[in-house]
């Protein structure tokens, strides 16, 4: 029951709480909100209904998705990574988002509402299923806490380096994410499929979290200072 808790905590308590935390150091919530809408018109409004109701209207759609597994999440991963990343650079552009801090908070904004939906709602639904949710082993709970805790650190990465792409001379780092961010969905459901574990998919999202994260803080290492949250 404590790995149940955490996980409740982590998607349903952790990101409203960071939020208004990141809205305080940045003086609005504006990057926070701007951050949680690119997620839900990237992902919740196109690219999953995409995916889900469009897509499969097409036959060889259907038979490229059974036919060649590795291929179709190679090509889920490469989505994931436009569909965010493009949108991330729209948004952050669009509201006119400049310093680190705001893009930290707009990561903030972008992982909390992903982790909040797509995990926190339905760990939520669990209590009033008890029956099942006494069934599902506790490790399952710890893997998807540390999974959307990483997610959550990637995603403040990605939009301090979408954000620095922003620059004149720096235009290559927007395919640099949408790449990196494709890596990161894809170790993960590759190791499963081969049969790794789920420890061993965390391990590796985890990992790429780090090093998106790492290279964020190294691209805006001259302006530390004004990083500095």
């Amino acid at each position: 029951m404590a790995a149940y808790v955490l996980l409740l905590a982590v998607t349903c308590l952790f990101p409203p709480a960071v939020a208004v935390i990141a809205s305080r150091r940045v003086g609005s919530a504006a990057p926070v909100l701007l951050g949680a809408a690119c997620f839900t018109v990237t992902q919740l409004c196109i690219r999953i209904p995409l995916l889900q109701h469009v897509l499969p209207l097409s036959a060889r759609y259907v038979v490229f998705q059974s036919t060649h597994p590795v291929a179709y999440m190679i090509l889920l991963a490469l989505s994931a990574g436009i569909a965010e990343e493009c949108g991330r650079y729209l948004f952050l552009r669009l509201g006119r988002q400049r310093r680190p801090v705001q893009g930290v908070a707009f990561g903030i904004g972008h992982g909390g509402i992903e982790a909040a939906l797509l995990v926190g709602v339905s760990a939520a639904s669990l209590l009033f299923r008890p029956a099942f949710l006494h069934s599902i082993a506790p490790e399952m709970f710890l893997a998807s806490a540390a999974e959307r805790l990483s997610a959550m650190a990637a995603h403040v990465g990605l939009s301090l380096i979408v954000l620095r792409s922003q620059r004149k001379d720096s235009g290559w780092l927007l395919p640099l994410a949408v790449v990196m961010h494709a890596l990161l969905d894809l170790s993960a459901a590759l190791l499963l499929r081969l049969g790794a574990g789920f420890w061993a998919a965390e391990g590796a999202v985890a990992g790429f979290a780090a090093c998106i994260l790492l290279l964020s803080v190294y691209l805006w290492k001259p302006n530390a200072k004004e990083a500095t949250i």
